[in-house]
């Protein structure tokens, strides 16, 4: 997985084994991974239609049910897993959980339990605006928050360690997962670690203010939206993910943001894909099933020992 590839990466052993301790805990014991899926044969996981995310209704709001897609590793003995937590990108106004199942099925496989989160949508700003949808990226936010609190108190039900919860978004959903790493939320809704792919970390810029409705609250919105704002030494780790050929979230922004933490005392790195563009862990958007293989599972040798020291 992604992560793995960037463990040693992190500047201090306490960090590296917090990460490595996250993703790799429950892998001793796991019964599929290590024998049943080569990383040669790892496409299989966009093409499996055999196992299917169960699904949970944990939040209903304005008479709609939000779910989480979740997979479950196959394994034996009451050992918690570690939760990855993915979240879809899409501009905050499109996307469903459902693109990210084979994501849910790799989690599973290496033993962690996968769930991805459905939230609310936005209406798309400008010409386009849907008058009767009212929601906000306020309330995009606020459904991740709830879903992450819904994880971490029905973690023994998901068969998860709810110390343990990596949170992965792309996108609009990267600046979700950051706004759950960095934004004073309350503890039970913030994540463990940070994976931010091509996320929007400064909401004033702005390409990104637009999806703020206009108005004299606007900046100050926008400015409370924004994860480069909230950034101190207490934040979780944060892996920063981006494509070199990534117009939408350019490669500045992203380095800018990385800057940021790294003056802030957050334990952080920055990975810069040399060919990769927006929304490169998504497949068949930009990047095809076999790069978005590449991406996910060709590190899978991390697992099985621990990161050495520095």
């Amino acid at each position: 997985m992604i992560i793995l590839k960037f463990i040693s990466g992190f500047r201090s052993v306490a960090t590296k084994l917090l990460i490595f301790n996250l993703l790799v805990a429950c892998c001793a014991d796991r019964t599929m991974g290590q024998n049943s899926m080569q990383p040669s044969k790892a496409i299989g996981y966009f093409k499996s239609l055999d196992t299917k995310p169960d699904t949970v209704i944990y939040k209903i709001t304005d008479g709609k049910r939000l779910r989480l897609l979740v997979m479950r590793p196959a394994r034996a003995g009451d050992q918690k897993a570690p939760a990855l937590v993915w979240i879809h990108g899409g501009a905050w106004v499109a996307g469903t959980p459902e693109g990210y199942t084979p994501h849910l099925r790799y989690s599973a496989d290496i033993g962690a339990v996968g769930i991805a989160v459905e939230y609310r949508l936005i209406s798309a700003p400008g010409k386009n605006s849907d008058p009767v949808n009212k929601n906000t990226i306020e309330d995009c936010l606020a459904d991740c928050s709830d879903a992450i609190k819904f994880i971490r108190n029905h973690a023994d039900e998901l068969g998860i360690d709810p110390k343990k919860i990596i949170v992965i978004g792309d996108s609009a959903g990267g600046h979700l997962a950051l706004c759950l790493g960095t934004l004073n939320l309350p503890a039970d809704a913030k994540a463990d670690v940070v994976i931010n792919c091509n996320g929007i970390s400064d909401m004033r810029i702005e390409k990104w203010l637009k999806y703020i409705p206009s108005g004299p609250e606007q900046a100050q919105r926008a400015a409370r939206l924004s994860p480069i704002n909230f950034l101190d030494s207490g934040d979780v780790p944060i892996l920063t993910l981006n494509g070199q050929k990534d117009q939408v979230v350019t490669p500045e922004e992203a380095e800018t943001f990385f800057v940021a933490c790294k003056k802030a005392g957050i334990d952080t790195e920055y990975v810069l894909f040399p060919d990769m563009r927006h929304a490169f862990i998504v497949t068949n958007y930009t990047a095809t099933e076999e790069q978005t293989d590449q991406n996910l599972i060709n590190n899978e040798h991390l697992f099985l020992s621990p990161p050495a020291p520095v």
